[in-house]
């Protein structure tokens, strides 16, 4: 069989590549794309755009501001521990943080996260997640994060990346006469929950899901993955790097 050393490898076949390379097999791709209002891009959070973890960033702010007890960070710190072994679910980790907040202000943490956001967690967002987003938004696309996370460190991080707060979809937490109920607006923004959220914010703005693009760290991301027309993997754990592989979707790393 003849081979041709200069062929150009075949953008459907293209799987695992560095970051360079993947970044120029989707500038390609959307050369071919015309600029267009109705595509969009969702951003995960922690450990894609983000180097890190802020739900843990977050507990640590509290432990060294004496915001949260002891006995809090402990629970949270094995529940998370447990998460990573697959012994337990993610969702009761971040129950448990939300819990922790029950009673509090929602204008007073708003005005600490600002704060706790420019100290511990800005310094950790990806420079290539900014290149990626900028490269969006030149195209017209639209770009919203999309995470389990809080509102909290959410909204500031999407303001970071020169997207509007209402691009912030993440898990919403229940508020009563100013304060916290330490509940969550349900479904949480997670698993089946982005579908679920992301479809709504999609709605609104009349954006295409089977052409947007999705980037994530994640196996539990994999619904939203499976909705979205160009799915990519981003530092991805070894369960969405084998799936990634299996499926030929491009993995990154930011």
């Amino acid at each position: 069989m003849s081979t041709n050393a200069d062929a150009q490898p075949d953008p459907n076949n293209i799987v695992e590549m560095d970051t360079k390379a993947t970044m120029d097999h989707f500038e390609n791709l959307e050369q071919l794309q015309p600029a267009d209002s109705q595509v969009a891009a969702f951003f995960d959070l922690d450990h894609t755009v983000l180097n890190g973890s802020s739900g843990l960033l977050f507990v640590w702010d509290q432990w060294r501001k004496r915001q949260m007890s002891f006995h809090h960070i402990v629970a949270i710190l094995r529940e998370g521990f447990l998460y990573k072994l697959g012994r337990a679910d993610f969702t009761t980790s971040s129950r448990m943080i939300i819990r922790a907040v029950a009673g509090r202000s929602e204008e007073e943490l708003w005005r600490q996260s600002g704060i706790w956001f420019q100290d511990l967690v800005a310094p950790r967002i990806s420079a290539e997640a900014r290149r990626r987003v900028q490269s969006h938004l030149a195209r017209r696309h639209r770009v919203a994060l999309l995470s389990a996370s809080t509102i909290f460190a959410t909204t500031p991080a999407a303001i970071s990346l020169g997207l509007r707060a209402s691009d912030a979809i993440a898990t919403q937490l229940q508020v009563e006469e100013g304060r916290l109920t330490g509940e969550i607006i349900e479904p949480m923004c997670y698993g089946a929950g982005k579908v679920f959220w992301a479809t709504r914010w999609a709605e609104q703005r009349n954006v295409d899901l089977a052409r947007s693009f999705f980037y994530t760290d994640s196996i539990s991301d994999l619904p939203m993955l499976e909705r979205v027309g160009r799915p990519v993997a981003v530092n991805p754990d070894p369960r969405l790097k084998r799936h990634a592989l299996q499926a030929s979707w491009p993995i990154v790393k930011f």
